[in-house]
């Protein structure tokens, strides 16, 4: 299991009861088409489970904040010295 397992479990558990959200900007990515298909076999997955409709943008948005909740200890503990990304 991966080191941000949790992260991703409790993304994906807020995700199922998920409220409306803020009003946001649009941005365009390049996906293989492989990523493609492996994120709408995830949204549907996850669609089926909840019984509400999550799609792809709303798998990558998920991504991006883990992503960015997960980054900023790390850059800031690099910004003070405290060496790498792995300081746990």
């Amino acid at each position: 299991m991966s080191k941000y397992a949790n992260a991703y479990q409790e993304k994906i558990n807020a995700r199922l009861t998920m409220e409306a959200t803020a009003p946001r900007k649009q941005i365009m990515l390049h996906l293989t088409e492989d990523t493609i298909a492996r994120l709408t076999r995830m949204a549907a997955e996850i669609s089926k489970i909840s019984g509400t409709r999550v799609t792809r943008n709303t798998m990558i948005e998920d991504a991006i904040y883990i992503f960015l909740d997960e980054s900023e200890p790390i850059l800031t503990g690099l910004r003070q010295g405290k060496g790498g990304p792995v300081d746990e």
